[in-house]
């Protein structure tokens, strides 16, 4: 059910696609305000193989990309969002359970400055979105 909900209420839910659009402004307008963050999208990817891809939601909200992994892999893709034009200063936190030797950041249409080639458990990172520069930065 759609409805405006009073500041202490709002949840990740008040911010999914099937809402409809006056509540969804109205509740992002709350959040714009300091009256309640914006919310952070988790995303677990569980196992995956050596050498595949893994696409981060395609959001304009944050995105904390969790990989969960029984044991270390040598490669894995890192896809970023594409969402027509990620929104200006979006984040994306990436962490790793397991040591992953080589990790490939990639984001079609846009540049990834300081990508770095290992991620683990003691190593995540985190990018932020420039619209200006079209870049995704690691910070």
């Amino acid at each position: 059910m759609n409805q405006i909900l009073p500041p202490d209420q709002i949840q990740l839910s008040s911010f999914l696609p099937t809402q409809n659009l006056i509540t969804k402004f109205y509740n992002l307008f709350l959040a714009v305000l300091g009256l309640q963050k914006m919310v952070t999208i988790n995303q677990i990817a569980d196992n995956p193989a050596d050498g595949s891809t893994v696409t981060a939601r395609q959001s304009d909200d944050d995105l904390w990309l969790e990989i969960v992994l029984s044991a270390g892999i040598a490669a894995l893709d890192i896809r970023l969002p594409v969402y027509d034009i990620p929104r200006d200063g979006q984040v994306v936190s990436v962490t790793s359970t397991q040591v992953i030797t080589t990790s490939f950041f990639i984001a079609t249409g846009s540049a990834i400055i300081g990508a770095p080639t290992t991620i683990g458990p003691t190593t995540p990172t985190k990018f932020a979105y420039s619209k200006t520069s079209n870049a995704w930065y690691r910070q």
